[in-house]
């Protein structure tokens, strides 16, 4: 014989139905109670894929029921709606519960007022706001994003979110997600050359303009080889670069970086030198790959001596022409070994530029002699100037240069 309580429970439900609007998972919670008499016990039965009940049966007259969905488990695309439905059975009588559930787009809101919503989203930020993509990088909130929108390589993520260095962990994200290549430089120009006089020993200073492709990360050595030895330099060299390594933290916002350089003259003792500075990986014979700025030192010439034209009738005039790039006064002691060609004067002072004028005076014997050498030819005759320059101030130099000069047609 069955006992029945009087008067029987009476099912109340706090709510009639379950709303929900997602893009990541969602916990809520109503609550079951008995209006009547005896003792309220039942089941709550989901319809629903992906929505779960916690208890889903109890026993009591007053019971809190948790739910939680997970919008991915339903197979709800993300921007459409799903409406089930989930069914309350007891002793105190049964309730259908309507369900419907929209998945939203997942999305990340940022302070310039972009949405992200993918990664293509979040690329195109990252390249007008890089400083703030690091930061939305590492928040929870792209975290949850990317599980929303079911990223792959989560266990990636979880790698380089560890990463201290905030622009190379996005960086490499984007790289290995295929969204961009590997960051890559390009330079202002591929030679510098100065041209200094010999007497100057005064500090040159130099510089150019480095470029980044994009607002990617870059970590680069910097070499300096001589280009004739194809060796790479001792840390005491003519040429000198404030560091060695070119970073990102060098370039502005235009990712546009400055290296200057400085060459000291006095540890100079050639009248050309050149070094080629190399961006990249530390083997020479792969310096062709990397690119490099040469930098090329020449010293001018003391004094440059030259005439008015290469040959002279033999009674005839001419200009020794002199370039005097020592800085300082020199006299000049020009002397023909053969006596054909005469000077005003023994020595002469040179500043910066001077022309000294000559005569070409040919002996009668001079002429019989280059003719008794000669007799099928017209005569002409080699010779030559020998000139000796010295300052008289300062460090004594001494300075000799030879002229060929040619007497006579030929």
């Amino acid at each position: 014989m069955n006992r029945y309580e009087f008067p029987m429970p009476v099912l109340d439900v706090s709510t009639d139905s379950l709303n929900i609007e997602t893009q990541y998972r969602y916990d809520g919670q109503f609550t079951i109670k008995n209006t009547g008499g005896g003792t309220l016990e039942g089941h709550v039965l989901s319809r629903c894929p992906g929505l779960t009940f916690y208890p889903d049966s109890w026993k009591g007259n007053r019971q809190e029921i948790k739910y939680t969905l997970h919008p991915k488990e339903t197979g709800v695309q993300v921007g459409q709606t799903l409406d089930t439905r989930c069914f309350i059975t007891s002793n105190g009588g049964e309730m259908e519960l309507p369900v419907r559930v929209k998945v939203k787009v997942s999305s990340v809101s940022t302070d310039e007022g972009f949405v992200i919503a993918n990664l293509e989203d979040f690329y195109e930020y990252a390249l007008e706001y890089p400083t703030s993509a690091q930061v939305i990088f590492k928040s929870t909130d792209f975290y949850v994003l990317l599980q929303a929108i079911g990223y792959e390589y989560m266990e990636l993520y979880d790698t380089l979110h560890k990463d201290s260095n905030n622009r190379r962990a996005l960086d490499n994200f984007f790289i290995l997600s295929g969204l961009k290549g590997k960051t890559t430089i390009s330079l202002s120009t591929s030679t510098i050359e100065f041209l200094q006089k010999s007497s100057d020993s005064t500090i040159v200073t130099g510089s150019f303009d480095v470029y980044k492709s994009d607002f990617g990360h870059v970590e680069i050595p910097i070499r300096l080889v001589d280009t004739r030895r194809k060796s790479l330099h001792l840390s005491k060299s003519w040429l000198s670069l404030p560091y060695n390594k070119l970073s990102s933290s060098d370039f502005n916002e235009n990712n546009t970086a400055t290296i200057s350089f400085s060459i000291d003259p006095t540890m100079i003792y050639e009248s050309y030198v050149s070094t080629r500075i190399f961006f990249g990986i530390s083997e020479i014979e792969n310096e062709h790959k990397n690119p490099s700025v040469e930098i090329v030192f020449r010293r001018s010439m003391p004094l440059i001596f030259s005439l008015d034209r290469q040959s002279f009738k033999r009674e005839d005039t001419g200009l020794l022409r002199v370039i005097n790039n020592t800085g300082e006064l020199v006299y000049i002691t020009p002397v023909c070994k053969n006596n054909v060609i005469h000077f005003a004067a023994k020595d002469f002072p040179i500043g910066a530029v001077g022309e000294i004028p000559f005569e070409v005076k040919s002996s009668t014997f001079t002429s019989a002699f280059t003719t008794f050498l000669n007799p099928k030819k017209t005569p002409y005759l080699r010779t030559s100037i020998e000139i000796t320059a010295i300052n008289r101030t300062g460090l004594f130099r001494r300075y000799n240069k030879t002229l060929p000069v040619i007497i006579g047609e030929w």
